[in-house]
């Protein structure tokens, strides 16, 4: 066979396969045209065929001269893999069972009119305020029990496709022939690539994008948008004052004094424990709240001129008593402008650009086209910084609702600075001279279908419960942290303190349980006016809405099992209660039931859910419905005797409170009229889905006195006591817990209170509101007391602030 090349021996029809190398050859690696491939097979190897009849056999063979884009772009995304400085040449094409080289000229053309045709998306909103953790604790958010390692491990670096062939650079490179820098090939795959993840960052499809990259590269890019998101949210928070451009050293010297974390470009690998992260030491916060204190600005008093500074220049950045208000004669540049600046030049962080893995001009340009969405996103940053002068000072954005900011204000709720302010005032509509204000009916549900009523219990239950998100609602499963952990509500803490820094540096991402401490009284007046300021102002909705959390679907009849307001407050005091951390004593949820009702919050609604699952004491097993309608009361007293005797003896006693106050609240009613209760409960549901306020009651007033007397002596008691030191209880004896539920147990109602008792209180009306004080929403200690009595004269650990003046 050997001494016939030409195969003359063999039938003609056969031919083909035994000629099939000769013909490759002559058409890719020679670069033959059909036709003069035709005649050349004619006339060297007496092979006479038609050129449709080679072109029938290409196709059979699977050969082609040209490479399809899809195959080009199977090419770029294996190119992509290798490293940075890795050679297009290492690349081969396996087609009809034999390798062809890349054609680079036809991959740059490629390349060249994909990029050319490429249109630049437009901004999403709010994808800045979502980069709050750096990638140590970006990877911890991700992973749960049972995950593996690193939730991107198994999609981070699938196999090469089996047509795309990557040979080492050895195989066929002589040394002289080692490029010197990325081809111009090679460097249109990477800029295709950096516009490509660019535009699922500007998108908002971040978790598409660290899908995309290799661990090196997520941690680079994470690292670097959570450099803007500190820098974005300390330039908002201290705006008016001290420095007016937070440069990376001035963040880092602010944020952790002389420590320092880790090099930036280090690269760990996506694991839970990271050695380097788990090198960091991590000094946590005090466990004494600080508070704030509304007070009359009526008030007379005598100027005192403060005493001038030694060098009026000089400002300690780690000591912000030192720092200068802002030249009230100069123009200065907004948030947002600060913003853009950043971006442009990248100040806010010590990460070089070329080494971010996306094209950050793209982020830049996209920025400059959407104008509107970056001063969208920095009201939100301010919002989260509880800047009020910033948010008074900055012309409100048209499309603000994109993020939720009645939501977001819930969530980073300070009351150690701000109490209710940030949220009365977008609710009124008071911030900024050109703005009505954003309505709260239309907003008051987000797109996870969670009230702002919602958010204030998420921020109970993150702060001071072991509760995790997946538990409070099921939209929250695939995270393990609550939004706003980084702020604490009590003052503790806030995103830009030393101990969240290094909390997140050490590759953990939500609060540990052992800095927290009990519903506190700050915590309980932030709330509480924060649920006046929703239900009680002149924009008010109507608190009787349903809530997003602890929602069920039957597994039987499919039916969505949804709690009103105070069935999920029952579910808040109730883990608080079994989940909550020590010295619980139950004041905060008896308190914030108080107000709640004073609110009017309908305590004889019934909610159409199961008990059984929102206990854990049955499983629903998809062949019986097990949910009926109950009401807040007949929710409380359904959980089981066997858990609460698990509990402290506090906690149990007021929990029993809790109950007991609830049941009062509660009116008795013919047992034959409920199920027109269910019917209008169902009726109603449409109105309420939609936000609409109906504040209407069947009551104008608290039918029961003792309703009254609780919340005037809940407000007075969360207005004149805090917890001093850390042997101090963490309620006063004025509010004594055990003496309420003995009133209760006596049929006394919720009035043996020694507040009540003993006449420390001014006259309240006959729904425990002080009337006399200038907001009787909002009363200072002085509209509440009938003798000084209060112990929070710590000013250190106390901020002073202007109470609301509203137009009820």
């Amino acid at each position: 066979m050997d001494s016939d090349p030409k195969f003359l021996h063999i039938p003609y029809n056969k031919r083909w396969e035994y000629l099939k190398d000769t013909i490759i050859k002559l058409y890719l690696e020679e670069g033959e045209k059909v036709d003069k491939l035709a005649s050349r097979m004619k006339s060297e190897y007496s092979f006479d065929a038609l050129p449709s009849a080679f072109k029938y056999q290409f196709r059979k063979w699977g050969i082609k001269k040209s490479t399809s884009s899809a195959v080009k772009a199977q090419a770029v995304k294996v190119q992509l893999k290798r490293k940075r400085d890795a050679s297009t040449s290492d690349l081969t094409i396996l087609e009809g069972g034999r390798e062809k080289s890349l054609d680079k000229k036809k991959m740059k053309r490629f390349l060249q009119d994909d990029l050319r045709r490429r249109r630049e998306p437009t901004l999403a909103g709010g994808i800045f305020l979502r980069m709050n953790l750096p990638y140590n604790a970006l990877v911890a958010n991700f992973i749960r029990p049972g995950d593996p390692p690193s939730p991107f491990t198994s999609v981070s670096h699938p196999n090469s496709p089996a047509n795309i062939i990557v040979n080492s650079p050895s195989d066929h490179r002589t040394p002289s022939s080692q490029p010197v820098g990325a081809s111009p090939t090679t460097q249109l795959i990477r800029d295709k690539a950096y516009l490509e993840r660019a535009d699922l960052f500007i998108q908002g499809q971040y978790q598409e994008l660290l899908l995309q990259l290799g661990r090196e590269e997520r941690k680079v890019m994470a690292d670097w948008l959570h450099d803007f998101w500190i820098h974005s949210f300390m330039t908002a928070k201290y705006w008016g004052r001290g420095p007016e451009i937070w440069t990376p050293g001035l963040i880092s010297a602010k944020t952790l004094g002389s420590v320092e974390l880790e090099d930036t470009t280090s690269i760990p690998s996506d694991t839970a424990s990271m050695p380097s992260a788990s090198r960091i030491t991590v000094d946590p916060p005090s466990q004494l709240c600080r508070w704030s204190i509304h007070y009359d600005t009526d008030v007379k008093y005598e100027p005192v001129p403060s005493p001038p500074r030694e060098n009026d220049n000089e400002q300690d950045i780690e000591d912000e008593s030192t720092w200068l208000l802002w030249d009230a004669s100069h123009d200065h540049p907004t948030p947002a402008d600060t913003m853009r600046s950043a971006l442009l030049d990248n100040s806010f962080s010590r990460i070089e650009e070329h080494n971010v893995p996306l094209s950050t001009s793209s982020i830049t340009r996209a920025v400059h086209r959407s104008q509107g969405q970056i001063e969208v996103d920095s009201w939100g940053f301010a919002i989260m910084a509880r800047n009020l002068n910033a948010l008074k000072k900055m012309t409100p954005p048209e499309g603000l609702e994109h993020i939720h900011p009645f939501h977001l204000a819930a969530s980073y709720l300070d009351g150690a600075h701000n109490c209710c302010l940030i949220l009365e005032k977008l609710v009124r509509g008071r911030l900024g001279d050109r703005w009505g204000g954003l309505p709260l009916a239309p907003n008051y549900k987000n797109d996870l279908g969670h009230t702002v009523l919602d958010s204030l219990m998420i921020n109970i239950l993150r702060s001071h419960t072991s509760m995790r998100p997946g538990e409070v609602c099921h939209n929250f499963t695939k995270q393990n942290r609550f939004p706003g952990e980084e702020v604490d509500i009590c003052g503790r803490w806030d995103a830009d303190s030393k101990c969240i820094r290094q909390l997140y540096a050490s590759g953990r991402c939500t609060i540990p349980f052992e800095w927290k401490h009990p519903y506190c009284h700050t915590s309980v007046q932030a709330i509480c006016h924060s649920i006046t300021a929703l239900c009680l102002s002149g924009n008010a909705v109507d608190i009787n809405i349903p809530s997003g959390l602890f929602s069920k679907s039957c597994g039987c009849c499919r039916k969505d099992l949804k709690l009103s307001p105070l069935h999920t407050l029952v579910m808040v005091a109730f883990y608080l209660g079994d989940r909550g951390a020590l010295g619980e004593t139950m004041f905060g949820a008896i308190a914030t039931l108080s107000c709640m009702l004073a609110s009017w919050a309908d305590p004889a609604r019934p909610a159409d859910i199961s008990v059984s699952e929102l206990f854990g004491t049955g499983t629903d097993t998809s062949e019986i419905c097990t949910h009926l309608f109950v009401t807040p009361s007949e929710l409380a007293s359904s959980v089981p005797n066997k858990i609460l005797e698990s509990w402290p003896h506090e906690r149990q006693q007021g929990w029993r409170a809790f109950v007991a106050v609830l049941d009062f609240a509660s009116p008795r009613k013919d047992p034959s009229s409920s199920s027109s209760a269910e019917g209008e409960d169902s009726d109603s549901s449409s109105s309420e889905e939609r936000g609409e306020s109906d504040t209407s009651s069947e009551y104008e007033v608290f039918p029961e006195k003792g309703l009254a007397i609780l919340w005037a002596a809940s407000q007075t008691e969360m207005l004149t006591y805090r917890r001093i030191k850390t042997t101090d209880p963490w309620i006063s004896g004025r509010f004594c817990i055990k003496q309420l539920l003995k009133g209760l147990d006596d049929g006394l109602g919720p009035t043996n209170i020694p507040l009540y008792n003993d006449g420390l209180m001014l006259e309240f009306n006959e729904n425990g509101w002080f009337e006399d004080s200038n907001n009787m929403f909002r009363p200072t200690a002085q509209d509440v007391c009938a003798s000084y009595f209060m112990n929070l004269e710590d000013w250190d650990r106390t901020t002073f602030i202007d109470p609301p003046r509203a137009v009820w």
